[in-house]
């Protein structure tokens, strides 16, 4: 079944081909599709900050037949046991919670579908990029959130109150800025990075 088979099953049908997450005619999984397919029978481990329901987690589960999947969210609540899926209580703006993500490591992917808060992408980041395999992705979503105040959010939303004002943005540009500049001068270990609408994804060399 292909991604977009999968994801229209009930336990599978998560947020990210909401139209929210859709430009151009394309949403989320569209892009995923374009990264993920070739390697769909070789991925060992996913990660992916952000449980909520688990309906992410499941399609992970179903798209990547020999993979096992983690993921760790700051909610109690949203913690489940399924097979070749596991998830921890943890706080992506935590270093401690982060380096325990090593122990289920290394991955072939790595999702942040977590707070948005800039600060805490970015922490998450720099904690799990060395975690990732080579030729692996780290995949950053809704980095629309980056701009926006705590009284503007999404059409028809209001955002967490946690979600930082504007100015935030630039630390955001400023970290991609930095990885341009690495590759721009042949150093460091990120190969490529390919920005789509709210999305980034990073290839490590």
């Amino acid at each position: 079944m292909t991604i977009h088979e999968l994801a229209a099953l009930e336990q599978n049908r998560t947020a990210k081909q909401c139209a929210d997450c859709s430009f151009a005619g394309e949403h989320y999984l569209h892009v995923y599709e374009r990264y993920f397919e070739a390697r769909r029978q070789h991925v060992k481990r996913v990660l992916e900050i952000g449980v909520l329901g688990g309906h992410s987690l499941r399609l992970w589960r179903d798209y990547f037949p020999n993979a096992t999947i983690l993921g760790m969210d700051i909610n109690h609540d949203t913690m489940f046991t399924d097979d070749r899926i596991q998830t921890c209580v943890g706080d992506q703006s935590n270093p401690a919670d982060l380096a325990r993500l090593a122990l289920g490591g290394p991955y072939d992917i790595i999702i942040d579908d977590a707070s948005h808060i800039t600060s805490h992408i970015i922490t998450s980041f720099h904690a799990l990029w060395p975690l990732i395999v080579s030729g692996g992705l780290y995949c950053m979503e809704d980095l629309r959130c980056t701009y926006h105040g705590t009284d503007s959010g999404w059409p028809g939303q209001k955002l967490n109150k946690f979600i930082p004002p504007y100015g935030e943005r630039e630390r955001m540009d400023m970290l991609i800025k930095s990885l341009i500049n690495d590759l721009d001068n042949k150093r460091g270990d990120v190969r490529s990075m390919h920005v789509h609408c709210m999305q980034l994804i990073i290839e490590k060399v």
